[in-house]
C-alpha cells in the first residue's frame, strides 16, 4: 500500500524540481546550525516550513528499504544533546496542531556532524486511504516501555510510533533530527531519563564559590560578579539561555554589575574566561 509519506517527498521533490526555488533557511534547519540543549527542560519549537542547505539523504542512514528518498534538510529541526553523566535517554515530541512527526537520532564519536551514525529511525504514519491510527501519529519519542530502534513508514501491527532508550555515559553528544510534514513546525519536546543534559564542555572547571561569587541567584534585576582572586586580571563574562544562545556578553577586571532586567524568566548559565583559564556551568535563575 502506499505510504502518505512516499506522496508527501513525491509532491515536494516534483515542486522543488519544477520551480528550482531552494530558499536557504537559518538556524537550526541543518546540523551544523543544532539547537544547543543545556538542561532536561521542555522545549518549544514554532517554525514556519522550513528548508536547510545541506542535503543529507534519510536512506544513506536508516536501514529501511520502505523510505522514499528523502533529504534531512526539508522541513526539519535538528537538536544537539551533551551528557555529563551516565543513564538513559527519554524524549517525547508532542504535535501542537495534528501533524506526523518523524526523527532520526543520531551517535557521534567526533561530537559533530561530520561522522553521523543514526542510532534510531521513527518513521511510522498513517496509510494512504486508511483511517488516521491514534497508534501511529500524535506524540513520538523514545519511551521506557518501547524495545524497538526503528518503525518503518506506514502503520504496521506493532507499530506504537516510540522507540527504545539510550544508554548514553558521560561526554556522548547525540544529534536529533525532527521531521514535520505540516505545513508548520510546532511542538513540545519533553525530556526524561536518568541521564544528566548539559551545553557545557566536560572537563573544563566549573563555577564554584572558591573561584567566583555570582549574586543574588535567584535574580530578577541585577547580577554581581565578583572573582576571588582580585588581582587585576581581565575576564570575559556570558550568559547563555537555556538552548545554549548567548544572550549577554561583556568583559571586567575583578567584578561586575550587570543589568538582567531585560531578559525573560527563566534558567541560564553563566561562562567565564581570561587568557589563561576557563570557567563554565553556574545556573542563574531569573525570577521575573
Amino acid at each position: 500500500m502506499m505510504n502518505m509519506k512516499f506522496q508527501f517527498y513525491f509532491l515536494l521533490f516534483f515542486f522543488l524540481c519544477i520551480f528550482n526555488n531552494t530558499t536557504y533557511a537559518q538556524d537550526p534547519f541543518d546540523c551544523i546550525n543544532a539547537i544547543e540543549v543545556c538542561d532536561d527542560s521542555d522545549i518549544n519549537i514554532d517554525y514556519e516550513i522550513v528548508e536547510g542547505v545541506v542535503e543529507e539523504e534519510i536512506s544513506s542512514f536508516c536501514n529501511i528499504t520502505s523510505i522514499p528518498q528523502t533529504f534531512l534538510n526539508e522541513n526539519t529541526v535538528w537538536i544537539r544533546y551533551q551528557f555529563i553523566s551516565d543513564g538513559d535517554f527519554l524524549f517525547t515530541i508532542s504535535p501542537i496542531m495534528e501533524d506526523d512527526i518523524d526523527f532520526v537520532v543520531f551517535s557521534t564519536e567526533s561530537k559533530s556532524c561530520n561522522d553521523l551514525t543514526a542510532i534510531r529511525c521513527m518513521f511510522t504514519g498513517s496509510n494512504i486511504g486508511s483511517p488516521t491510527d491514534p497508534a501511529c501519529t500524535g506524540p513520538t519519542g523514545l519511551s521506557a516501555t518501547s524495545t524497538d530502534t526503528e518503525e518503518a513508514p506506514g502503520c504496521q501491527d506493532d507499530s506504537d510510533n516510540f522507540l527504545a532508550p539510550i544508554e548514553v555515559i558521560v561526554g556522548d553528544v547525540l544529534y536529533l533530527a525532527i521531521i514535520s510534514f505540516a505545513q508548520i513546525n510546532e511542538y513540545m519536546i519533553e525530556h526524561g531519563g536518568s541521564a544528566e543534559i548539559s551545553c557545557m564542555p566536560v572537563g573544563i572547571n566549573d563555577i564554584n564559590s572558591e573561584d567566583v561569587k555570582i549574586y543574588p541567584n535567584p535574580t530578577y534585576d541585577q547580577l554581581y560578579i565578583e572573582m576571588a582572586k582580585n588581582e587585576g586580571q581581565k575576564y570575559n563574562f556570558e550568559l547563555l539561555n537555556s538552548t545554549g544562545k548567548s544572550v549577554l556578553t561583556d568583559n571586567f577586571i575583578d567584578k561586575i554589575e550587570l543589568d538582567i532586567q531585560h531578559l525573560p524568566r527563566g534558567i541560564y548559565y553563566s561562562k567565564i574566561w581570561s587568557s589563561d583559564e576557563v570557567f563554565y556551568g553556574k545556573k542563574i535563575i531569573k525570577v521575573k
